[in-house]
């Protein structure tokens, strides 16, 4: 298997780079937003219409980002199950090497399938792109297409799901947002800081001695980058154990830093803002049903109860897959619509199973695949800070 772009140092990986960069800058995730708000409304709709239960993360955190990256790169939305399940055995603490290969193998080759269909029938997204510009082979715009595509939805549908867990956690920060919607781009930094879904630290090796915190690093030795211990620094963030959505957390490294720092924020910014701000909208007046801080709280599952308010379905938008049956998990909080709104009371929105500590945690049901070495660094630094 080929090495991704972001696996690789400059020049190649700056080449590489590049063919994305058009993609993903500011003013293209800007562009998008009327669409993504269009879908996220959608979701909320489909989600609450006519139910009395409903699953955040495979009713709304999952498809919304999955949706937008599939537009983007051209892949069918159909085939989600295939790659959502792909997606999260590569990401798994549990899967067995023989897993996340035969995971990674399935990926690459139907992304490959799709780059080929792609050089015969082009049109405006990413791997169509990348098939006619010619400077990459199948197994190269397969590998590239993978990152885009894994990347592109689970960290976001991640943070979606957490920042709503640790918005609810948090009654008076929830209560500071609703009252204060302008807060919003600040305070998804916040949540990136504060939540950092990336936990597994990111492999660097020094290339000349360093002290680093007072430690001698040495020529050749490898380090472990932990960036969700760097958003809680607290000479950098004080009080950095306590979630403030009035804080300027523009430090953040949640993306990393320098040339390998995400090529995809903007978009991640885009969805986080219309996802969060969409639920805080349509979902408003948080109250825990049962103490939060005396209870022990798993830090991987949440129940959510709701009333919803009444709503359109977009015609012709793009609709997620039916709602799966929840599971009861351990916490359980009661959101309140607003009074104007007349649906029954009593009707349930359950997020089962967050993943806090891991980005693999999300899965879904798969029917099989469908048809159709570390960068030299500058004397004195002991290792690049991006992912």
């Amino acid at each position: 298997m080929k090495p991704t772009f972001f696996r690789q140092d400059d020049p190649e990986h700056a080449r590489l780079r590049r063919m994305l960069t058009a993609d993903f800058t500011v003013k293209r995730a800007d562009s998008l937003r009327p669409d993504i708000q269009r879908l996220a409304d959608d979701l909320v709709d489909r989600m609450t219409d006519g139910r009395s239960e409903g699953d955040l993360v495979t009713g709304f955190a999952l498809p919304l980002p999955s949706v937008v990256i599939c537009l983007m790169l051209g892949v069918p939305y159909q085939d989600h199950q295939f790659f959502q399940e792909r997606a999260a055995a590569l990401f798994s603490l549990t899967a067995s090497a023989d897993q996340v290969r035969a995971s990674q193998q399935e990926l690459l080759a139907y992304l490959a399938e799709i780059a080929e269909a792609k050089r015969s029938e082009p049109d405006d997204s990413v791997i169509s792109r990348l098939a006619a510009a010619g400077e990459l082979d199948v197994d190269s715009i397969a590998s590239t297409g993978r990152l885009l595509l894994v990347a592109g939805h689970e960290t976001t549908a991640n943070m979606i799901a957490l920042s709503t867990l640790a918005l609810l956690r948090n009654p008076d920060q929830l209560a500071r947002l609703r009252e204060e919607p302008a807060l919003i781009k600040g305070a998804v930094e916040e949540l990136l800081r504060y939540v950092t879904i990336v936990h597994s630290g990111i492999p660097r090796v020094a290339i000349a001695d360093a002290i680093v915190g007072g430690r001698v690093i040495r020529d050749g030795e490898g380090v472990l980058c932990m960036v969700n211990t760097a958003n809680r620094d607290e000479a950098v963030f004080p009080g950095a154990d306590t979630l403030d959505v009035g804080r300027d957390a523009r430090r953040h490294v949640a993306f990393g830093f320098g040339v390998h720092q995400c090529l995809g924020q903007p978009l991640a910014r885009a969805e986080l803002e219309i996802a969060l701000g969409t639920l805080l909208r349509r979902l408003p007046g948080a109250a825990a049903r049962r103490a939060l801080r005396g209870d022990p709280l798993p830090p991987r599952s949440v129940d959510l109860r709701a009333r919803r308010p009444a709503g359109r379905l977009v015609a012709g938008a793009t609709a997620p897959p039916s709602l799966s049956r929840p599971r009861r998990t351990d916490l359980t909080l009661e959101l309140e619509s607003h009074a104007a709104c007349s649906r029954r009371p009593g009707q349930v929105l359950r997020c089962r199973k967050l993943h806090a500590h891991r980005p693999g945690g999300l899965r879904s049901e798969g029917r099989g695949r469908p048809r159709h070495r570390a960068r030299r660094l500058p004397a004195g630094r002991s290792a690049r800070r991006g992912p």
